[in-house]
């Protein structure tokens, strides 16, 4: 799948590109179906269209690519470890999760906020950094995309405690996704998210970025004034539905990369 591969390629890919295909994509991809333009500022409608149109109107129509194929979903686990000279070990585990616009998008980013988006308050913090010592700091997180993006948690970790830290990594999920939050966590959660949400439009760049979101994904035109309603909305049970028929922690990918070598 196109995801499966770094948007910034590896060293040969890089090494193997033509000036041929350069120009190809270019004319391929660079036409005015696939324009998405987004102006925040003081324009009215009329002034916006023309500013539009000075910038990609002289663009060929051309054609919009095929849509993207689906991700499947990951039917095993896998473990990668890599060794490499360093005094910590670093751990990502994931699955593909949810798309833009997924019905379970709210309850997932909720609880995602709660088990480890939201920071040294998250349950992961808490369990893994602040009992228990083990890292300085962990997270997970969903990157929802056209198709379903990942959902990956990490942390970083001595090299001498690293299955430690990564059995609790497991431990703290599998629990959340069995159990769901606590009363006080969601309504912690919903005072933070909404709290804090004008702050995600306090300036044009910010505001600029949201509307391209919502041309790029076709979402609703409705969707930053319906946002913090949505979050209010979400309870514990429908966070634990979610997590329940969305992640599956028996078959998440793992990677290590660290000196796993024995101690002298």
């Amino acid at each position: 799948h196109p995801y499966a591969i770094s948007s910034s390629g590896t060293e040969d890919s890089v090494k193997k590109i033509k000036r041929e295909q350069l120009i190809n994509h270019h004319q391929q991809y660079y036409v005015g179906n696939n324009v998405i333009v987004a102006i925040v500022g003081a324009v009215d409608k009329k002034q916006a269209m023309a500013l539009a149109e000075k910038i990609v109107g002289q663009l060929p129509e051309g054609k919009t690519p095929p849509p993207l194929s689906k991700v499947s979903a990951l039917q095993k686990s896998k473990l990668i470890k890599k060794e490499f000279p360093s005094s910590q070990t670093t751990i990502q585990v994931g699955q593909p999760a949810m798309h833009r616009g997924d019905p379970d998008y709210f309850p997932l980013y909720v609880g995602n906020h709660i088990l480890g988006g939201g920071g040294l308050v998250s349950r992961l913090s808490e369990e893994i950094r602040e009992k228990r010592g083990l890292t300085y700091g962990t997270y997970s997180y969903f990157n929802p995309m056209r198709e379903a993006g990942p959902f990956q948690l990490g942390l970083k970790t001595r090299n001498d405690q690293a299955e430690e830290a990564l059995a609790l990594l497991n431990e703290v999920l599998n629990d959340f996704i069995d159990k769901g939050p606590t009363a006080e966590e969601l309504n912690s959660t919903k005072k933070n998210i909404t709290g804090g949400f004008a702050l995600n439009l306090d300036s044009n760049i910010k505001i600029v970025d949201y509307i391209a979101m919502i041309g790029f994904y076709k979402m609703p035109m409705n969707y930053l004034d319906t946002f913090t309603s949505k979050i209010d909305a979400v309870t514990i049970e429908q966070i634990r539905e979610a997590f329940q028929r969305r992640i599956q922690p028996d078959n998440m990918v793992t990677v290590m990369v660290g000196d796993f070598a024995e101690p002298n």
